[in-house]
């Protein structure tokens, strides 16, 4: 089964990919590798941030978990993008996640586990990408969860 077609099974709908908001590109492919800018959870067509706010404030831990699972599709939808299509995607590598978060809040590599988790499902949880969770005192548009990540290409 293709990226594709099990998005389709999982019922994802990517949307479109996230517009650059200044002097920057969404996505780039180099070298049979993927590097994505830092990507919030957005959906089209207004661009409204989903999942705002600080954890340990705003959000539960189950908000963490969705809002790091959007932005994770958010991230494919810009791969997408600007692939065409992830078919020839083979994996992600690595996800780093910023997540803005009250001073004292702990367990934060949990609170991307909705990040990681969706790509077990789309790629197999042989092939989980490494990971790195760092809390931040804010993030653009009031996110609580922001991701930037490097996939590998198949080989042609």
């Amino acid at each position: 089964m293709t990226i594709d077609e099990r998005l389709i099974e999982l019922g994802i709908d990517l949307g479109e990919p996230i517009p650059p908001l200044g002097s920057y590109a969404g996505a780039v492919e180099h070298g049979g590798l993927v590097y994505t800018s830092g990507i919030v959870g957005l959906r089209s067509p207004d661009w409204a941030t989903l999942y705002p706010g600080r954890f340990g404030a705003d959000l539960s831990p189950d908000d963490a978990y969705q809002a790091s699972r959007t932005a994770m599709i958010s991230t494919l939808a810009n791969v997408r993008g600007l692939l065409g299509s992830l078919n020839g995607v083979e994996r992600a590598l690595k996800v780093t996640g910023y997540i803005q978060t009250e001073a004292q809040v702990m367990g934060i590599p949990t609170l991307m586990n909705g990040a990681t988790d969706l790509l077990s499902e789309l790629f197999g949880a042989d092939l989980v990408p490494t990971r790195t969770a760092v809390g931040a005192y804010a993030l653009p548009g009031g996110a609580s969860v922001e991701l930037e990540c490097v996939f590998a290409l198949r080989a042609v």
